[in-house]
């Protein structure tokens, strides 16, 4: 029997569990929502659904997607922050494997 990749939402959902689990501030959790939220969403309409099934180039597609929208690299620098460390959550968590 094979298992099922684990649906990035619920991944997701995980990660803000322990994110509060650990008492982080109500801006950080907004901060996550804002930046890994669009993220998903966006996996989602390429139809990557799954953690295993996204990859480096998709995140990579991703940056450069929020780039052409001419967003800050500010912006842009901090969305990829926020997405390493929601899949070195997800990595060390054994969520996912590399």
């Amino acid at each position: 029997m094979q298992l099922q990749s684990p649906n990035l939402h619920d991944c997701y959902q995980l990660y803000r569990l322990d994110a509060k689990a650990r008492r982080v501030t109500s801006e950080t959790l907004r901060t996550y929502k804002d930046r890994i939220e669009p993220f998903i969403a966006w996996c989602q309409a390429q139809k990557v659904d799954t953690l295993t099934a996204v990859t480096a180039s998709h995140v990579r597609a991703y940056l450069v997607h929020l780039q052409e929208r001419n967003l800050s690299s500010y912006t842009v620098n901090g969305v990829a922050r926020a997405l390493k460390v929601f899949f070195n959550f997800c990595l060390e968590r054994k969520i996912a494997r590399r």
